[in-house]
């Protein structure tokens, strides 16, 4: 990338190379935004791509109609995954938020993983359910990756106007030079999100 010119001298000049860093600055933008994007579809891509070859391998001694509808639905996650990441490149702009029942959602996710979970009422929430369903699944492998072999707890809170989902572990936690760190794009450590 080329460095910033001086903006300084004549106005026009001055203005031009104003203009000339704005532009090498959207295209270092778009650069970052495009290997985020890459990265994005691998790191997403792979639990559902682990799980439809577990499901397929233990196919040849147990054919049962629900490991093929579990990699059926894999299948159709990582269409989704797919489809939701060309259309954000495309349009740079967020999932399309729809209603739907978050308490569902999690039961699934916690059976995938194989994670403990309560049963609880219905929990309706209108949000991006592929963006929220994938921000799971990814506290849920990094408890279980870096919570030193702890159980990992699923819980979900829904109240009249706010819904907190909480992945917890009893691990050693973050060092305290890292909590800023967590919060980059695919940085592989364990970490909550409360909302």
């Amino acid at each position: 990338m080329p460095e910033p010119l001086p903006e300084t001298g004549p106005y026009e000049l001055a203005e031009l190379a104003r203009r000339f860093n704005r532009m090498a600055h959207e295209v270092r933008e778009l650069l970052d935004n495009r290997t985020t994007l890459l990265a994005g579809i691998s790191h997403d891509l792979r639990t559902p791509m682990t799980r439809l070859q577990l499901n397929l391998e233990m196919l040849r001694d147990d054919a049962s109609p629900v490991r093929i509808d579990r990699a059926v639905n894999d299948l159709a996650d990582m269409n989704r995954l797919i489809g939701g990441y060309l259309a954000l490149a495309r349009t740079t702009q967020a999932e399309a938020k729809t209603r739907f029942d978050l308490a569902a959602l999690l039961q699934t996710v916690a059976a995938d993983a194989s994670v403990e979970w309560s049963p609880v009422s219905p929990c309706e929430v209108v949000a991006g359910r592929l963006a929220l369903q994938q921000i799971v699944v990814n506290l849920i492998e990094n408890a279980q990756r870096y919570g030193g072999g702890t159980p990992v707890e699923l819980a979900l809170e829904c109240g009249g106007q706010s819904v907190r989902v909480s992945v917890r572990d009893s691990g050693a936690g973050i060092a305290p030079d890292q909590l800023e760190t967590v919060f980059r794009p695919f940085y592989g450590w364990r970490h909550h999100v409360h909302r």
